[in-house]
């Protein structure tokens, strides 16, 4: 379940940056140049291949001029 979870957070964290970037107007070149990594690099974290670290998602943020949370998926609801 734990691995099902993660996939899912990898994958809803790629797709709100390329909503961001859609939104931005933005390539993918110009953002792998305004955050210093290859395009290649971008694209496997923009894909979910690679998950993002906190600090490349901090740095694609400030980037994007928005808060980190805003690819952040909502907190499920405690059942508990």
């Amino acid at each position: 379940m734990t691995n099902d979870l993660s996939a899912s957070v990898i994958a809803s964290v790629a797709a709100e940056v390329r909503a961001e970037l859609a939104r931005k107007q933005l390539s993918q070149d110009k953002l792998a140049s305004l955050i210093g990594c290859s395009r290649q690099s971008l694209s496997r974290r923009l894909t979910g291949a690679t998950a993002f670290d906190v600090a490349e998602l901090a740095v694609v943020a400030e980037a994007l001029d928005v808060p980190v949370a805003k690819f952040l998926p909502a907190a499920p609801a405690n059942t508990a």
